[in-house]
């Protein structure tokens, strides 16, 4: 095994570990019988995140950040810079200034962690891509496997009853059912991966792997979440257009994968469960009503916005919420419109650098393997799906999907920068990186500072406050899964 191969597996094995206790509510309830499933996930993705930002106290993983972070353009982390300082400002005037600095050293260990991942996939070995691929895969088996006995387990009760939980949309070890869809959009790129190679080398698994696949997808369609369909459609014709004959054979697959899981879905939830069909598209007509009071609060606050993660101080008029369940209008509404065009901003460019470097064009010239076209495809997919869902759910709010965003950022940004050669073999200074290095450590600890207190009381805290407030009936989450201020 190779030295790179042997640092991988620093990176692979906690990710590993992160997909099956967050994908497994048995793991979740037994580590921690005193919390929500969701504080669970949260607290998980905090020891995550704290984990890798620990790494970079070791010189090689900092001096691969450090070249990582060279290759990035000035312009990027100028932009960034005044991302973070217009969000700082906005805190310094918000009502609750502690959730708001929280969010921000949280926001930073996100960016962190994206340009530490990257650092470990521009030049790894192979085994790390493949690693990361069955990493997401075990998440979605774990899942399956739970969901599998939940429902094995409540059949009979049906049969006895005439009633289900399953009429009704249920997802084990999910507060909300579209907390499951927001998880399912970044893993759906990665179904066609191992069905395309095994045919091809270990043709045995094909039929195991084509029904666990088809099984993700029957959930899809019990889950029916009108944004993450709409996004699947819009990412496959755009995968289609960028890629073209490149994309077909993972495009065939999933179609496949989409017939089996629809016949999977009609025999089990229809058939067995007496569902309707009518519920297989279902939306919500109320997300108008709540970006009318995200819109409200933009034009009394457009330029530093209410204050990170203080959207839910301000009563919606019609509905109680704790964002407003739209990533663009999240980010207005809370740290304001110059700190939005930023980021809308960064996204246009990386995507832009992205498609210009990867497509179909490109994919003629260039030496890379089937595998790696085919996993940079699966990533773009992944990204684009979830980013269209964002604009109508909280996809990058939730601490499962959000956390998969980060990995899957990441690797794209590492896989880029692993096929261009700028600043090649440069690095930052070692007081550049110190600085960030220590800022990194900064935000951990302020983000230590805060949640500390919080845990060991959490459960009791959250219904406190429910009791305090008897108009309000469900939770609402954000950072923890009592998330109105």
């Amino acid at each position: 095994m190779t030295s790179k191969a042997k640092w991988s597996f620093f990176v692979l094995v906690p990710i590993v570990f992160f997909y099956l206790f967050t994908t497994n509510f048995y793991a979740l309830t037994y580590l921690f019988p005193n919390f929500n499933f969701y504080d669970a996930k949260r607290f998980l993705q905090l020891i995550l995140l704290a984990y890798f930002i620990l790494l970079l106290g070791i010189p090689y993983f900092r001096e691969k950040w450090g070249i990582l972070l060279a290759k990035l353009p000035r312009a990027t982390e100028w932009i960034l810079g005044a991302f973070f300082m217009l969000g700082i400002w906005s805190a310094c005037l918000a009502i609750f200034k502690e959730e708001a600095f929280l969010l921000i050293g949280f926001y930073f260990l996100l960016v962190v962690v994206i340009a530490f991942i990257a650092s470990n996939l521009m030049n790894s070995s192979q085994l790390l891509n493949i690693g990361l691929v069955v990493a997401i895969w075990l998440g979605i088996v774990s899942y399956l496997i739970v969901f599998a006995t939940v429902f094995i387990s409540w059949y009979p009760i049906f049969k006895q009853t005439g009633y289900s939980i399953f009429q009704h949309v249920v997802f084990p070890g999910f507060v909300n059912e579209r907390f499951f869809s927001q998880f399912q959009d970044w893993t759906m790129g990665f179904l066609p991966l191992p069905l395309i190679f095994c045919l091809k080398k270990r043709p045995v698994y094909v039929p195991l792997l084509f029904i666990l696949a088809a099984a993700w997808w029957a959930l899809l369609f019990y889950d029916a979440a009108l944004g993450e369909e709409v996004g699947f459609l819009l990412s496959a014709i755009l995968l289609g257009l960028i890629f073209r004959k490149f994309a077909m054979q993972w495009l065939l697959w999933q179609g496949v994968l989409a017939l089996a899981g629809w016949n999977l879905y009609y025999f089990f939830f229809v058939i067995l469960l007496r569902n309707s069909l009518q519920n297989l598209v279902r939306t919500d007509h109320e997300r108008w009503l709540i970006w009318k009071n995200a819109l409200l609060l933009i034009k009394q606050h457009p330029w530093l916005g209410v204050g990170p993660m203080n959207y839910s101080h301000f009563p919606d008029p019609t509905f109680q919420v704790a964002h407003p369940h739209n990533s663009l209008l999240l980010l207005a509404a809370e740290w304001g419109i110059p700190a939005t065009v930023a980021i809308i901003f960064l996204a246009i460019k990386g995507l832009y650098a992205f498609i210009k470097q990867f497509n179909h064009r490109s994919f003629i010239q260039m030496a890379n393997s089937n595998f790696e076209q085919l996993l940079l495809i699966s990533l773009f997919f992944s990204l684009m799906m979830a980013l269209a869902h964002s604009f109508v759910s909280g996809v990058f709010v939730m601490p499962l999907s959000q956390m998969t965003a980060v990995i899957v950022i990441g690797w794209l940004l590492g896989l880029y920068y692993q096929n261009n050669s700028v600043n090649n073999g440069n690095t930052l200074s070692r007081s550049h990186i110190w600085i960030l290095v220590g800022l990194s450590f900064a935000a951990l600890l302020l983000i230590a500072v805060i949640v500390g207190p919080q845990l060991p009381n959490l459960a009791e805290q959250e219904a406190a406050w429910m009791q305090a407030h008897p108009n309000i009936t469900m939770l609402h989450p954000r950072f923890w899964v009592q998330g109105l201020l």
